[in-house]
């Protein structure tokens, strides 16, 4: 085979390892993290702003390692967000309704 026949080869199970990376690891955690984000969001705003708990006595609700999240409590409004701010989801608090998720929809 050529050189070029080899390169095109490697090119081509590289390409497809990434893409195989990218199916079965990587997309199931993007997923994982745009719920988890609106979860948090959305139960976070509701025991600030429902409940009327500090910060910290609603971080200690979460029975998961919440290490890596940012919590960004505005006056009626909550933006949860991971890695950097990449995934991130808010909740706003409306009286009489509660917390509703915002959405590009909404």
């Amino acid at each position: 085979m050529s050189a070029v026949k080899v390169i095109i080869t490697i090119l081509a199970l590289l390409f497809a390892a990434v893409g195989a990376a990218y199916q079965f690891w990587l997309k199931p955690q993007i997923e994982f993290a745009q719920i988890g984000t609106a979860y948090g969001a959305k139960k976070m705003c509701s025991c600030l702003n429902v409940s009327e708990l500090s910060l910290d006595q609603c971080k200690a609700d979460f029975t998961e390692d919440i290490s890596m999240v940012t919590f960004i409590p505005d006056k009626n409004a909550v933006t949860v967000e991971v890695l950097g701010g990449r995934i991130s989801n808010r909740a706003i608090y409306r009286p009489g309704l509660g917390c509703t998720l915002v959405t590009e929809k909404t």
